[in-house]
């Protein structure tokens, strides 16, 4: 039960921090486009 709790915890992180990279990822595109014209 605690190794599933676990588990259960590091994906809800993985999939919070691939969340924020994801965005930051897009916001990044934007201003190098934004640079470019």
């Amino acid at each position: 039960m605690f190794s599933k709790s676990l588990f259960a915890h590091f994906s809800g992180m993985g999939h919070k921090y691939f969340r924020t990279l994801f965005y930051g990822m897009v916001f990044i595109t934007i201003i190098i486009i934004k640079v470019i014209n």
